[in-house]
């Protein structure tokens, strides 16, 4: 996600670098809408990570979020999980 806009936090905390569900989800689907097809190299390798890191117990994305300050177990804190499987659902599911 921080790869995606120049973000800073307004804590100045270090933003999170790691690659997440919604970031991921939200290229991968872009590309395929872009034209890409699902066999383009970074098209399938973003659909492979997906494919490997959905919890397994959820069924749900994790994602970062520039609002470190939330609980996550409100609904308001599920925000950027429920958006990062949303998008992770979608890009899986996209024809071309």
């Amino acid at each position: 996600m921080s790869d995606l806009g120049p973000w800073k936090r307004v804590d100045s905390t270090p933003l999170d670098t790691s690659s997440d569900g919604y970031a991921t989800g939200l290229i991968a689907l872009a590309l395929q809408n872009g034209g890409l097809s699902r066999s383009d190299a970074r098209v399938s390798r973003a659909l492979r990570w997906l494919s490997e890191h959905q919890d397994r117990e959820t069924g749900m994305w994790s994602a970062s979020s520039l609002n470190k300050q939330r609980d996550t177990a409100t609904e308001i804190g599920k925000f950027m999980s429920d958006a990062a499987t949303a998008y992770a659902v979608l890009a899986l599911v996209e024809k071309q």
